[in-house]
């Protein structure tokens, strides 16, 4: 079974798994990912690097350099990436009800979009490759 979507394994001892388009995977894969704990939002996770800038380390979110690709340029300085179904990694370009999954959104339209979705480590185990033998 193929699914509609790649996933992406983050971190090294806690993992999470990101959902990415198969448009967008060959070129995520080029660097090494990790992720980022958010202070603001309940403590949402967000797959991340760095790379050094003109001598600085700077920090790159992946939902930005897939919703870059989409050709979607950022309004003003006050939106940032939201994510449709509230799911922090989930950088897919379609969600699965076929809305935009990553869109740029003022504090105020996500304040109105909050679901509350609490992002679970994947047991590294029990993760899942391939397909489900049931």
């Amino acid at each position: 079974m193929i699914l509609p979507y790649a996933t992406i394994t983050i971190g090294a001892r806690t993992q999470y798994v990101v959902k990415v388009s198969w448009e967008d995977y060959d070129f995520l894969m080029q660097w090494p990912w990790t992720y980022a704990v958010s202070h603001k939002g309940g403590g949402l996770v967000y797959a991340r690097r760095s790379e050094r800038i003109d001598g600085r380390n700077a920090t790159i979110l992946m939902h930005r350099v897939v919703i870059a690709r989409m050709g979607l340029k950022r309004p003003s300085k006050k939106h940032f990436v939201d994510h449709w179904n509230g799911d922090s990694l989930d950088n897919r370009r379609i969600a699965d009800d076929g809305r935009a999954q990553l869109r740029w959104v003022t504090p105020r339209q996500n304040m109105a979009n909050q679901r509350g979705v609490i992002n679970v480590p994947v047991a590294p185990k029990f993760q899942v490759v391939g397909e489900i033998p049931f």
